[in-house]
């Protein structure tokens, strides 16, 4: 099942996101996070995806976030807090300038 995320994963939206995420879930299917329009991410929003991959390994399926459907907000917010490996995205190279 794909989940596709609004534009923003931010505190304001987490719960709707989080009740969303778990119906999801609730499906019995793996779970393919599509998010090409997030334009704003914070770190409620990246501990909400941490824990519905959690979730979802607990339930004993995936939950995968395909690169080509990453949006560049999202990759680089994964980079900052250091967790692009935790929820399976490819490292990205930060430019200090």
């Amino acid at each position: 099942m794909v989940w596709v995320a609004t534009d923003k994963l931010t505190i304001a939206t987490a719960v709707e996101a989080k009740t969303s995420l778990m119906v999801a879930l609730d499906s019995g299917e793996d779970l393919e996070l599509d998010a090409h329009a997030v334009s704003e991410v914070d770190v409620a929003g990246l501990q909400l995806l941490l824990a519905t991959r959690r979730e979802a390994e607990a339930r004993g399926r995936t939950f995968s976030l395909p690169e080509s459907l990453r949006s560049k907000a999202l990759v680089q917010a994964l980079a900052l807090a250091g967790m692009t490996e935790a929820l399976g995205a490819p490292r990205l190279e930060m430019s200090h300038g």
